[in-house]
């Protein structure tokens, strides 16, 4: 005789599922009429019925919504494949649920007998209802078995025994060919997992009330010379440190006016040593200001030289016309080649067609005098000479320069138009030299080739990575050759004397549409590491409901490709605005040619507007969820490696934990694998060890460089959203330095630190 104590049904619970139920078949009604999957219907109809039948307290509640449990770990099985990151939003809040739904406080209201009752049936319910839950738990513990990336099996390699000689860093990439790349082999792939930190330094250079949202980011990377490092702050101090210890030598504040500065991101600085001479400024750190003014100091004493432009300024905006503050500035270092000064800049992202010029100028590094300047649409006559209000609003070029000064060429890698809502404005000089690498002759700045690698931008596509140089082996000798990574994730290798690719290339048919003349076809290189398509599939959620919400933006937006066009409707760029190789471009082992790189897999939601004015303006956000994670699945972040000799992709390896994010930007505390985005580029040495920072969980990571073999990894107190470098000093002791200051794109923790590791003395 059924128990008349037992508790009331738990009809909080049973109205939740309600809630799920509804919110999913509505939700499922919707996607499934633009032609999306048919499971959330059908699903929201089954958990609807399920709450119905636990709130009537009917036992038959539990078993329906049990055979949806089982039946969702079977679609998601046929959905997703054996991947953790990718299954676990579709079962694992069902999975949950059925867990609560056979407590035994909430069995007992759906008519079990009491426990102390004896019954003859109890035995065989109890038993068969822990078969149903192990029965679930086990299909989803098959399903959500972790799925890992296989490398391949690369090269082989074995440290050369060389000791700590050619210590410096002497460029942003070490030298000026931009390789990243260092023939330190002290710290190698044997002893790394011997690192300890030796020492941190605090620049005490934090945000301001000032300062725009997001502006704020220290990514700089330092050059070392002589046993002393030097960097520059986001407000565009300078400090010099002794490499040995990190206890500061000297600091040089410009005063700059940052207040409306759309960046704060200085990359680092610049050297120069004049041969023979000495005393006061014979050696000289470049480099320039948020408010756009280059400046020479001295690089014993930090002092200011007057013998540069004026006072040690040369003030950039002058015979620029009009420049509202903020909106021009120069975040890379200046490339010095020679006694010439080469510094380009970058425009505020929102400015218009009536934005400052993006002229590229070489100034004398002795006394700050312009040299020449190229102004692309004054390119038909040649560059500008001197100071002259040069044309506005063109590509500009805000990433370091490569030189090679045997050929006597500077490789100048170009950002987009700057209208990218209207192409019928853009100009010839546009249309040639946006998103293109230009090689410009040293002596006189006259462009001697060009080569564009993305027609009519209208994706944010203009590169951000530093052109590399390297030298291939080549049927009867050397191919002299520029390597450019592009922002959607080609990866171009040019002849750097005449911009012949020396890698195949060809014409893919790219979608038309929009109203915006879209060029038919785009170039697309044989070396690519841009992501595979987005499909429905693709979407991801914390839960159930929230990849629902994704699979419908999904299917309400345009998705055609990586090169869909933005129109009045939602679009999704894939990769997005972060891009697939973002600023901190690639590094290249100059001995074995091999190409290191972090990738991302971010989307972007994009949108055309019409303004009050009648104006049309771009909108662009992530392609996020309502719990504020990525909606395309992940991994988001990879490191990968790439033979140039052979074009071989030989591993490709997700990065990053879920430790430092979250939904709604709540940190999991989770040191799983998930694969972050990252930014900040790698570094590689000759002890067979890749270096990078800049995931999302505030780590610093080695890897050994043919496999990808995570072999070392520290804790940072902020985000390392900036390249490393590496040094050895005159005591024979090789350091490895990064930047720690986070970066608001990727929602990491704010820092000033310099941090920098080594291996125990003695």
């Amino acid at each position: 005789m059924p128990n008349e104590n037992r508790p009331r049904a738990p009809r909080i619970f049973a109205a939740l599922l309600g809630l799920i139920g509804l919110f999913l078949f509505c939700g499922g009604a919707w996607l499934l009429a633009m032609g999306g999957s048919l499971y959330y219907v059908i699903a929201g109809a089954a958990i609807l019925l399920s709450s119905i039948l636990l709130w009537m307290r009917n036992p038959l509640g539990s078993a329906v919504y049990q055979l949806t449990a089982m039946a969702s770990v079977l679609w998601a099985l046929w959905e997703t494949g054996y991947d953790f990151w990718t299954a676990a939003p579709r079962v694992a809040l069902l999975i949950v649920l059925m867990a609560w739904l056979y407590t035994p406080w909430v069995r007992r209201s759906l008519g079990r007998a009491e426990p102390d009752e004896e019954s003859p049936n109890n035995d065989s319910s109890d038993k068969k209802a822990a078969a149903a839950i192990a029965i679930t738990f086990l299909c989803g513990a098959a399903l959500l078995g972790t799925h890992q990336l296989q490398a391949q099996t690369g090269p082989q390699h074995a440290a050369t025994g060389r000791s700590a000689g050619e210590g410096d860093w002497r460029h942003y990439g070490n030298s000026i060919y931009g390789s990243h790349y260092s023939t330190l082999d002290q710290i190698n792939r044997d002893n790394v997992s011997q690192l300890q930190r030796a020492w941190t330094y605090r620049s005490g250079d934090s945000p301001r009330e000032s300062d725009l949202d997001g502006a704020f980011a220290f990514h700089a990377t330092p050059i070392e010379i002589g046993d002393t490092l030097y960097f520059c702050t986001p407000h565009s101090s300078v400090i010099a440190l002794n490499a040995d210890n990190g206890q500061e030598r000297w600091r040089f504040d410009p005063g700059a006016d940052t207040a409306n500065a759309f960046s704060l991101s200085c990359r680092g600085v610049a050297y120069h040593a004049r041969q023979g001479a000495s005393g006061a400024c014979a050696r000289r750190i470049i480099g320039a200001t948020a408010d756009a003014r280059l400046y020479a100091l001295d690089a014993e004493s930090g002092q200011l030289c007057a013998d540069f432009g004026k006072e040690g300024f040369v003030r950039l905006t002058d015979s620029m016309g009009d420049v509202a503050p903020g909106t021009y500035l120069v975040p890379s270092p200046p490339t010095i080649v020679g006694d010439r000064v080469l510094v380009g800049g970058a425009v505020a992202p929102d400015a218009a067609s009536d934005a400052p010029s993006g002229v590229i100028r070489a100034f004398n590094v002795r006394n700050g005098r312009q040299e020449w300047a190229w102004d692309m649409g004054r390119a038909g006559n040649g560059p500008a000479k001197g100071a002259g209000d040069y044309t506005r609003g063109t590509p500009h070029a805000s990433t370091p320069f490569a030189a090679d000064p045997f050929l006597g060429l500077v490789y100048v890698a170009t950002g987009g138009p700057p209208l990218v809502t209207d192409g019928t404005d853009l100009r010839e000089f546009d249309k040639r030299y946006a998103n293109s690498i230009v090689a410009l002759e040293l002596s006189s700045g006259n462009p001697r080739w060009s080569f564009q690698t993305t027609r009519g931008d209208v994706w944010d596509y203009g590169h951000v990575a530093q052109p590399v140089l390297v030298d291939l082996p080549a049927p009867g000798g050397v191919q002299r050759a520029v390597v450019q990574a592009t922002k959607y994730g080609d990866i171009f290798v040019l002849d750097r004397a005449t911009g012949r690719p020396v890698r195949d290339t060809y014409e893919a048919p790219a979608p038309a549409g929009s109203g915006l003349p879209l060029s038919r076809t785009q170039l697309r290189s044989e070396i690519s590491l841009l992501p595979d398509p987005l499909g429905e599939k693709d979407m991801w959620g914390v839960t159930p409901l929230d990849q629902l919400v994704c699979r419908i933006k999904f299917k309400r937006a345009r998705y055609d490709g990586p090169f869909t066009p933005p129109g009045l409707t939602p679009a999704i760029t894939f990769p997005g605005a972060m891009g697939t190789i973002g600023w901190g471009g690639i590094a290249v082992d100059q001995r074995s040619k091999l190409i290191i790189v972090n990738t991302n897999a971010i989307a972007s939601y994009d949108r055309i507007v019409r303004n009050e004015d009648g104006s049309y303006e771009k909108r662009s956000e992530p392609f996020l969820g309502p719990l504020g994670v990525p909606c395309n699945e992940p991994p988001w972040g990879f490191l990968e490696f790439i033979d140039l000799k052979t074009n071989d992709h030989f591993w490709k390896r997700p990065i990053g934990t879920a430790r430092d994010s979250g939904p709604l930007g709540i940190p999991s505390m989770l040191p799983i694998g998930i694969g972050t985005p990252s930014l900040g580029g790698a570094i590689v040495t000759e002890g067979a060890l890749t270096i990078h920072g800049g995931t999302a969980d505030n780590y610093l990571r080695a890897y050994e460089l043919y496999t990808g073999e995570e072999l070392w990894r520290a804790r940072l107190p902020a985000g390392a959203q900036a390249t490393p470098m590496t040094y050895a000093t005159s005591s024979g002791r090789q350091f490895i330095v990064i930047a720690a200051g986070g970066d608001a794109r990727l929602g990491t923790k704010t820092g000033d630190y310099l941090v920098a590791y080594a291996l125990p003395q003695g």
